[in-house]
């Protein structure tokens, strides 16, 4: 899963996703460095399998998938639940509470299917396989792994509304 990351790369983060202006090449940099950091960080503690800890990553679907990515929030629709399955944070609210007081809440926007789904991630997912193959040059572990989110997360009722599958 996520491990913490330096609060630049989670600004920048959050930059991102609400469509804010940032360096490209900065982030870049920042992300390879930092993943270096966590997985050197698992080892030091004495993991001996380890991840990549999703550095800067944006989110399951963030400019993966064609015809499927931010909508704004309806009226009335809450909107710290933006980036949570559905009725996840409902069913934890003293985790999220707590949780969104240190992050400033969810950064990200609903998503919205309006046609025909393709993956279109392959440039980015390329770039993360090199910068952990990268950080794992010169680490003595047993296994590393990166995460991967389930088909699951697209469908209505766990984390989009009914109304988000145009």
């Amino acid at each position: 899963g996520r491990l913490p990351g330096p609060p630049d790369v989670a600004e920048t983060v959050r930059a991102i996703r609400q469509d804010r202006p940032h360096d490209k090449a900065t982030f870049a940099t920042r992300v390879k460095d930092t993943t270096h950091e966590v997985v050197r960080k698992q080892q030091d503690v004495g993991l001996n399998i380890v991840s990549d800890g999703e550095v800067g990553k944006l989110g399951p679907f963030y400019n993966r998938l064609e015809n499927y990515g931010p909508r704004q929030f309806a009226p009335g629709e809450e909107p710290r639940g933006g980036g949570t399955p559905r009725g996840e944070w409902q069913l934890f609210p003293t985790f999220y509470v707590e949780y969104w007081s240190q992050t400033g809440g969810s950064s990200l926007l609903p998503l919205a299917c309006t046609g025909p789904i393709r993956y279109i991630g392959q440039e980015a997912i390329q770039t993360e396989i090199a910068n952990f193959k990268a950080a794992l040059a010169g680490v003595e572990v047993n296994e590393a792994f990166m995460c991967s989110v389930s088909p699951g997360w697209l469908v209505p009722g766990f984390g989009f509304r009914e109304a988000d599958f145009q």
